[in-house]
This record gives C-alpha cells, sequence and structure tokens, in this order.
C-alpha cells in the first residue's frame, strides 16, 4: 500500500524538491516546508556561512524531510537549487512553478555562495587570549581553535570572532565609526582585522560559561559574558517591547534554547513563537539568543498564571 504522503512527494517527475509537493501532477509549495526553505536563503545572506545556517536549523528544532539534521552540504544544494525560485529544470526543460524566495533573494544568496570566503583568522587574537585558568589561549590552524595547554579548554576561531563584533556597537556609543564596524566588518581584510582588534581589544579571558572582553577604550571599558554554546534566534525581527539592548550583567544566569524552554516547560519551537509574539524577552548576542531567568523567564511564567487566574 502505498501511504498519501508519499504520492504528494512523489510523481512521474520525481521526488519534490524541498518545500514542494506533488498535486494533481504538478509542483505546489508545501506550506510547512516553504517557510524553512526561505528562512534558509534569509539567513544565509545575514551570516553567509553554511555551517552556521545549519546549525541555527537544528537549534531551532528544523529538520530534513528524512528526519536528520540539516548539514551545510543540504544547505548548498538547497541554495542552489533554481526551483525556489520558480525555475524547475526537467529533462532538459525549464518549467515554471510557484517561487518561494523572489528572484532577487536568490540571486544574491547564490552570488554569495560564489565567492571565495577565507576562513576566519585564527591568529586573529593572539597575544591577547587568555584561559580562566591562567594559561595563554593558543591558536590552532588545522583545528581553527583557541586552546589551552594547561586545562585543554578550547573555543572556536570564528566563535570568538562573532562575540567581539557583536560588542562593538556598545562600544561605538556615539562614535560612528566604531558604531559602524559590526555591519562592515565582514569586508574588511584580515589584516585590518588584525589592526582594530590590536588597537581596540587589551584582553580576552575564557572561562567554561563566560567570555570576559576587556577593551582598550578607558572611556567605554566594560566586561560582557556570554555563553560558549551557540544558539541562534530563528528571525531577525526584535519585539521593541521584549527585545533587551543591554548586555547581560556579570552575575546574571543565562540559559540558551534549550535550558530556557526546559525551564519553561515548552518545547523550543513555542519558545521561539513566544518570543516572536513578544512574550518573552531576550538578549541577542552576535548570532546568539540568551535568556535571563529572573529578567526574560519568571516574569514570562507569572503573566502566565495571572492570565489563568
Amino acid at each position: 500500500m502505498t501511504d498519501i504522503g508519499d504520492q504528494r512527494l512523489k510523481s512521474a517527475g520525481g521526488i519534490a524538491p524541498f518545500g514542494y509537493r506533488w498535486k494533481d501532477g504538478s509542483l505546489v509549495v508545501d506550506p510547512i516546508e516553504a517557510p524553512v526553505r526561505k528562512l534558509i536563503f534569509e539567513l544565509f545572506v545575514k551570516h553567509k556561512r553554511k555551517r552556521v545556517i545549519a546549525k541555527i536549523l537544528n537549534d531551532l528544532g528544523y529538520r530534513t524531510r528524512s528526519g536528520a539534521a540539516f548539514s551545510d552540504t543540504t544547505i548548498d544544494r538547497l541554495l542552489r537549487d533554481t526551483t525556489a525560485k520558480g525555475l524547475r529544470i526537467e529533462n532538459g526543460q525549464e518549467v515554471s512553478v510557484e517561487p518561494i524566495v523572489s528572484n532577487e533573494l536568490w540571486q544574491k544568496a547564490n552570488h554569495l555562495l560564489g565567492e571565495k570566503r577565507g576562513r576566519p583568522s585564527v591568529q586573529l587574537f593572539a597575544g591577547v587570549a587568555f584561559c580562566q585558568c591562567g594559561g595563554k589561549m593558543f591558536a590552532s590552524r588545522v583545528l581553527e581553535k583557541y586552546a589551552c595547554l594547561s586545562c585543554k579548554r578550547k573555543i572556536g576561531a570564528a566563535d570568538l570572532e562573532e562575540i567581539l563584533i557583536s560588542q562593538f556597537p556598545k562600544l561605538g556609543s556615539g562614535t560612528a565609526s566604531l558604531a559602524s564596524l559590526e555591519e562592515s566588518w565582514p569586508s574588511l581584510t584580515e589584516k585590518e582585522k588584525l589592526a582594530i582588534v590590536e588597537q581596540l581589544v587589551s584582553r580576552i579571558t575564557i572561562g567554561r560559561t563566560t567570555i570576559d572582553i576587556e577593551f582598550a577604550v578607558p572611556a567605554h571599558s566594560f566586561k560582557t559574558p556570554t555563553t560558549l554554546q551557540q544558539n541562534h534566534q530563528g528571525t531577525e525581527t526584535e519585539h521593541p517591547s521584549r527585545a533587551n539592548a543591554a548586555a547581560p550583567t556579570l552575575n546574571e544566569p543565562m540559559m540558551n534554547e534549550a535550558e530556557a524552554a526546559r525551564f519553561l516547560g515548552i518545547s523550543k519551537m513555542t519558545l521561539l513563537r513566544r518570543r516572536k509574539a513578544g512574550q518573552i524577552g531576550y538578549y541577542r548576542v552576535g548570532f546568539r539568543v540568551l535568556y535571563s531567568k529572573e529578567k526574560h523567564l519568571i516574569p514570562f511564567l507569572n503573566e502566565c498564571e495571572n492570565r489563568s487566574g
């Protein structure tokens, strides 16, 4: 017996691409998969790294049609496939279908795919990265990580770079050249990035759950902790009444997506929906979303209790 779901996905034209299904012999947009396919393009245009996009989707609970986790290879294939912009190739012929993304968005994503993007330089923080145990963090170009020889603590070079650039708007506070660094950073050469780090960063101390960044600008010196786990928002839109622009304080316990969902007793998808609706506040640090137990989660629980009462 053939499952009805299989019939929607398979036809004489082959298996329907992710984001589509077969209906009466024609490809139509699948209302469940299509938003995920569109999200892949939007996230890639912003972050420009396939592996990062795969992790974002997996952290949010999304899976491929087979139930497997997304990989950078899958992301590459879905971005290059022209079906998403409404042009499917069948037996060498072009067939028009309903697009999931605009031609402009598809072209922009594929232009980025065609660029030769160098990996982050693991030497960017040489001399300023230290372990919380007191040891110096040494860079490994093979592993693309900084590691402490004493306690073996490690952090990815790309992760450390993302955390640093997320702090530039706060450091700028009125200085246009500094405030715009976050936006212009991807277009800088490694030499230019290194010059900026040497001028602005005094010391980076990497702990098990926190990272303290000491800037060499006395008027704007601060320390900002952030978790080393990579968690990301499913949307780039912050609700103005809930998103907290201020950085977490040093003594404030922070939770990632999975930890916050467990604390609230809901799924990560429900947490995402609540956050998008502006019902749960959060901090944004680079491409991570963090939650404060006291400032975000407990107030949400109190609101739920008041509504039910």
